[in-house]
């Protein structure tokens, strides 16, 4: 799962991902266009319950304008407990206009 949002009203936009909980520390999640993405946003692991493990971070405004106008599915990565590299697809669909709507 990924999701926006503003902890506080005067904070910056977070994106939090939400992983399962088969995770290898210290390992960091990164979110990407695609599996050649120079440039993916990292975000650093805040908390394990047992629902999931949770990364978050304050993307900056370069990364949010190459999700705004993503044309093909991203991918989230993390480390399994195993050591493995785990990619997930995620869809940048109705990001623009979610955000848009945030923003107001």
């Amino acid at each position: 799962m990924v999701a926006f949002g503003k902890p506080t009203p005067e904070d910056s936009l977070h994106v939090t991902v939400v992983v399962p909980v088969n995770v290898t520390f210290p390992s960091s999640v990164h979110v990407a266009l695609d599996e050649k993405d120079p440039q993916p946003v990292e975000l650093s692991w805040s908390r394990c319950i047992p629902a999931g493990c949770f990364a978050t971070a304050v993307p900056k405004e370069e990364g949010l304008k190459k999700w705004r106008t993503a044309a093909g599915p991203g991918r989230v990565t993390f480390k399994s407990a195993s050591g493995q590299d785990v990619a997930m697809p995620i869809s940048f669909k109705g990001l623009p206009q979610a955000l848009d709507a945030l923003a107001k």
